[in-house]
């Protein structure tokens, strides 16, 4: 997933620019997906020609956009959030004490390499400003959490996993549902950094923003 000079995939960073252009009231944003033929023709041109993409896109259903956007975490071979750190968040849920709690779930997420952290701060971000507006899009941290848990936050499959007692799926789809929701619900999670610091002897601009 790594793009050079970028910590943030083109692909995210202009699917969340355009929801929150035009679908931040649009019903069941994220809930709901556009056409799987239109999603899967966006995803083509997006590997093929970036520039073609970005004016598709400004045209394409927004559920479309959002589509595009789930489909890409769903695909990625490894999720956002390493799966090697899955049973280590699913401990530090269990932390009662609030702040010990957040000091452990920052520090493991801090763990993860850059383009995955700040691309994972990036989207947290946006989805609570998409729950901002849940009064008419309908879509709450904890619906937002459902849906984009189990892509960002994988267990490590069977085979890999030496945990001594195995975690049912069903727990599995909790763990995955509470740790984003609980980095949704952290009012001081810093801002994602969008490109890497400019090398000022290389001549060459890389910042998005």
């Amino acid at each position: 997933m790594v793009q050079e000079g970028v910590l943030i995939p083109h692909v995210v960073r202009l699917c969340l620019e355009e929801v929150e252009r035009r679908g931040l009231e649009e019903v069941g944003i994220y809930r709901t997906s556009g056409a799987a033929s239109d999603i899967n023709s966006l995803k083509v041109i997006f590997n093929s020609d970036l520039r073609e993409a970005v004016s598709r896109l400004r045209h394409a259903e927004v559920n479309v956009v959002s589509g595009l956007l789930k489909l890409y975490f769903r695909e990625l071979p490894e999720p956002l959030i390493p799966t090697e750190l899955f049973h280590r968040l699913a401990q530090t849920l269990e932390i009662q004490d609030f702040d010990s709690k957040l000091a452990c779930m920052m520090s493991l997420l801090q763990s993860c390499p850059d383009t995955n952290h700040q691309t994972f701060l990036h989207l947290i971000h946006h989805l609570r400003r998409v729950s901002e507006r849940q009064e008419v899009n309908k879509m709450s941290l904890k619906n937002l959490a459902t849906v984009f848990g189990p892509s960002l936050v994988r267990p490590p499959v069977a085979s890999q996993c030496h945990h001594s007692a195995a975690m049912a799926v069903s727990q599995e789809v909790v763990v995955q549902v509470q740790v984003v929701f609980f980095y949704l619900q952290c009012n001081d999670l810093p801002y994602a950094q969008t490109s890497l610091p400019h090398d000022p002897d290389s001549g060459d601009e890389t910042t998005h923003k």
